[in-house]
């Protein structure tokens, strides 16, 4: 009766060693993408992810510790960005941004009415 005790306690142990590494696995992937949306605050140029300044590792084990507590990416960008400002966490629904694909979409109508109106005028 002891060995199969012992079997299963082998396979209990590995199962909950499995899972831990895929655990660490997932935390990894989020994390790295997470340190790519967030801007150094040194080194305005880079991401947390590729930046070595002392900023840049305190950011990081910021975003690692707001995980291990549960947090989602969400509550984590606006963390982050309620700390450090909201330059620091890349917005892809900059409104600057969309102010300058307004302007270029309004520019390129205004050519292609000014090309329709001459080839008109030339018929």
């Amino acid at each position: 009766m002891k060995k199969y005790h012992l079997q299963i306690l082998l396979i209990a142990l590995t199962l909950l060693i499995t899972q831990s590494c895929l655990a660490l696995d997932l935390y990894s992937e989020r994390s790295m993408a997470l340190f790519k949306e967030i801007q150094c605050p040194t080194c305005h140029s880079q991401t947390i992810d590729a930046s070595e300044s002392s900023d840049a590792q305190l950011l990081r084990s910021e975003v690692l510790r707001l995980i291990a507590e549960g947090k989602s990416d969400d509550q984590i960008r606006k963390t982050i960005a309620d700390k450090y400002g909201n330059h620091i966490v890349k917005d892809y629904s900059n409104p600057i941004m969309k102010t300058w694909v307004y302007a270029v979409m309004g520019f390129i109508l205004i050519i292609y009415f000014i090309l329709i109106r001459k080839r008109r005028k030339r018929k």
